[in-house]
């Protein structure tokens, strides 16, 4: 059925002034047709009829997607583009390239103003083991019997002693994440690994900018969060090493006037694990050449944390070769032996089953190359997401500057622009809380659905869910979404959609390493002034492409195969948390050490780690019982 394509775009607010004759072209108006949105017009774009297969899991889809032919003018606006690529701009690579998002800016022919919740389609629950009994060493099970015994604690050590195995078999003695029980984390990427959440997330005051009697004021008025404050008795915190001494001090004054006892951290109590020879706290961003602060020198370290132990043995490395290079590189210490190692790992290593190793940069720019690369390897169509950038107000309240802006912008990980394929290896970048997704997840593109698709067979499925709540219209063009997941701090949980937009636009679809697929939408990524106003924000789908991960999101992760780069390492412990990643020295592949810079250890945490107790294999043996253990915390109220 050919209709006229101006009577289409006025059912999308595009005003028909917006318009002037040009070429031709086809459009869809089905299930089929790819809409793209995100704060001003939105123009649609045809393909033809076909039939979508895929593996998801261990069940095979099919979906029908047919096209029906529409006629009419191509849309030219009076201004260029704001955000995005032009129709005629090359970009590079040998497929041709769609675009996910394309935008333009019309004055004031049309304000899309949205603050949308990250919209996700679940159709596989996560699943994480509902028990876990290790074998735990003599020193591990000591600083357990410290912990059941009411003991706020801090333990470390090298990387593969067993520390997250440890802090999983504390978490599985006190019964579990629970209301008295929170388990968080500094990063989104290690909450994952013992089933918990950001500490940010858990406190509930967003970045925690501000003064602290608003921060305190905000967790009141936010009844969840104050629940949060008021029950838990054990708080665990993992990677403490990337958490600022600022922060703890805020975080402890914080529990202390909520929980209104005049006790360390409100007398809750603390189990704190990390290794502060990885990676430092992020300075201030508003502090020019802020150094780091270690959270081990904040005022309220000692006060609240009384026991503090260092682990000894060594669990993931076992060629020792591998382990006193690791112990050395920790330290900031280059012998010759550990020299000639390393030079020995400047090789290529091939694989029998064509899977390559994982490629780490201390650089965030090495990383994105490395990933482009493997992009235009892929054979299929390239779709590039653009985001949609918006700007506020700075702390005095004027526009904020536009250099300033830019900065600010550079500054995130979510790029301005997402090419994808299908095969493409990804990143969320959101906390997903009901799916078990943090910022950190990896997956696979799996397709590019649009969210009625989805829900078609999802809903067929009764062990599948749907995460997203999409409410009947409110008026012909509008629909109320609620998304019950990912909700950003400080954003409105609902926001006012084009019905017929949001059902139309072919989003990602992710399988993840868990198993489940979930269908990525755009949501809001922003920066706040410390007096909680907006900066900047934006718009994008919560991906990035993973082939190749930073230092940073490489913290943490153990890998099988591993390719470093280390000529460009700038910060104290780079190496290390990189060089640690791998299990064995015949997967591991380093090139660019250079012995005079590649491997720093931070001056302040080698003087301050001589003060930990470090336990040995002499300790009086303590019995593995699981069952002893829950029943320990069963006695303190702890576990059912």
């Amino acid at each position: 059925m050919l209709v006229r394509l101006s009577s289409q775009f006025r059912r999308y607010g595009i005003r028909p002034s917006n318009l002037r004759p040009g070429n031709a072209a086809r459009y869809a108006n089905n299930a089929g047709i790819k809409f793209y949105y995100g704060g001003t017009n939105n123009i649609g774009k045809a393909f033809q009829p076909r039939y979508l297969t895929r593996f998801v899991g261990a069940v095979q889809y099919r979906v029908n997607s047919p096209g029906v032919a529409m006629e009419g003018k191509a849309a030219h606006f009076r201004r260029p583009p704001r955000a995005g690529h032009s129709p005629k701009e090359q970009i590079a690579g040998p497929t041709r390239d769609v675009l996910a998002v394309q935008r333009y800016q019309t004055g004031d022919d049309m304000r899309f103003e949205t603050k949308p919740p990250n919209q996700v389609i679940s159709i596989h629950k996560s699943r994480f083991p509902n028990q876990f009994h290790p074998e735990l060493s003599e020193e591990q099970r000591h600083i357990l019997e410290r912990v059941l015994q009411g003991e706020s604690v801090f333990f470390t050590g090298s990387a593969g002693t067993g520390k997250s195995v440890l802090l999983r078999s504390i978490i599985a003695a006190l019964g579990g994440p629970s209301d008295k029980v929170a388990v968080t984390s500094s990063t989104g990427i290690s909450a994952t690994h013992i089933g918990g959440q950001t500490l940010h997330s858990f406190a509930g005051v967003g970045l925690g900018h501000g003064d602290l009697g608003k921060l305190v004021s905000r967790i009141k008025g936010d009844w969840t969060a104050f629940q949060r404050w008021s029950k838990v008795k054990v708080l665990i915190i993992d990677e403490i090493s990337m958490v600022d001494a600022t922060w703890f001090d805020q975080l402890e004054e914080i529990s202390r006037r909520i929980r209104k006892k005049s006790l360390p951290f409100g007398g809750i109590q603390l189990v704190i694990c990390g290794d502060f020879f990885q990676l430092p706290p992020v300075p201030n961003r508003d502090i020019a050449d802020a150094p780091a602060s270690f959270v081990f020198d904040s005022w309220s370290w000692d006060r609240c944390i009384k026991s503090k132990f260092m682990l000894t043995q060594v669990f993931r490395q076992k060629d020792p070769r591998l382990v006193k290079m690791l112990n050395d590189a920790r330290v900031g210490i280059v012998t010759d032996e550990s020299a000639k190692l390393l030079r020995s790992l400047s090789r290529p290593v091939h694989y029998e089953d064509g899977i390559g190793p994982t490629e780490i940069y201390p650089r965030r720019f090495e990383a994105d190359w490395a990933n482009r690369k493997q992009l235009l390897a892929l054979p299929g169509e390239r779709r590039v997401y653009s985001a949609y950038d918006s700007y506020g107000k700075d702390d005095d309240g004027e526009d904020i500057n536009p250099e300033r802006a830019a900065r600010l912008f550079s500054g995130m990980l979510v790029p301005k622009l997402l090419p994808l394929k299908v095969g493409a290896q990804v990143m969320c970048l959101r906390n997903i809380r009901e799916n078990g997704l943090v910022n950190g997840s990896i997956g696979r593109v799996v397709d590019f659905m649009t969210p009625t698709q989805v829900r078609t067979y999802a809903e067929s499925k009764d062990r599948w869910s749907i995460v997203t709540s999409i409410k009947q219209p409110k008026s012909s063009g509008q629909t109320e979404v609620s998304a019950v997941d990912a909700r950003v701090p400080g954003e409105a949980t609902r926001s006012v959609w084009s019905h017929e937009l949001y059902e139309r636009s072919e989003w990602p679809l992710v399988q993840f390493t868990d198993g489940q697929c979930v269908m990525m939408g755009p949501t809001n990524f922003t920066i706040e002034t410390r007096q909680g106003v907006m900066e900047v924000r934006r718009l994008q789908v919560p991906l990035v492409l993973a082939w190749a991960l930073t230092v940073h999101k490489s913290q943490g992760q153990t890998m099988e195969r591993v390719k470093i780069n280390l000529q460009r390492t700038f910060e104290k412990g780079q190496a290390y948390v990189a060089l640690s990643r791998c299990t064995s020295l015949e997967t591991l592949e380093v090139n660019g050490f250079d012995r005079e810079r590649s491997v720093q250890a931070h001056p302040r945490v080698q003087q301050w780690v001589k003060t930990l107790i470090t336990l040995n294999r002499f300790l009086p043996a303590t019995p593995n019982s699981t069952s002893a253990h829950k029943a320990r915390a069963r006695e303190r109220g702890l576990s059912q």
